[in-house]
């Protein structure tokens, strides 16, 4: 997990000091370029949130609850990214700006709730579930041995 921080703050701080450049790839439009710099904090926010929660997402999918995760995927983005951004963005009349702001707030979530269930998991159950099919598999697949007596 520290590796993962250390190179979102990495690539965070790169996108940071190469923001205009950035801007410049997909549109020159003054105006436009206003309007992305003005969402640009909350793009940072969310792209810290975003590559930190695929990192613990990845953990989640060793531990095999993936199906679990799926429940949180649905409700940070359905329950709470997109009614934000859609409030923020059209409610509040916030624009482009305030639909970005829902995105980072919707990540949260997710990262939260995926953090929530690795901090509470019973690390000794699944250390003991692993060893157990590490164990039946170890004894299914033939060793060189056994495969030159045949």
């Amino acid at each position: 997990m520290l590796f993962s921080v250390s190179f979102t703050a990495f690539v965070v701080g790169l996108t940071l000091l190469f923001r205009h450049q950035i801007i410049f790839l997909y549109t020159s439009d003054e105006e436009v370029s206003g309007h992305i710099l003005a969402a640009f904090p909350f793009f940072l926010i969310m792209l810290c949130t975003n590559m930190n929660q695929i990192v613990v997402s990845g953990i989640l999918r060793a531990m095999k609850y993936q199906t679990i995760a799926l429940g949180f995927v649905f409700i940070s983005a359905w329950v709470v990214m997109i009614p934000c951004s859609y409030t923020l963005g059209f409610v509040f009349d916030l624009g482009f700006t305030g639909v970005w702001i829902g995105v980072p707030i919707g990540n949260f979530v997710l990262l939260a709730s995926f953090l929530m269930i690795v901090s509470t998991a019973d690390w000794e159950k699944l250390a003991e579930e692993a060893s157990k099919k590490e164990l039946v598999h170890h004894q299914e697949v033939p060793t060189n041995n056994a495969l030159l007596e045949m």
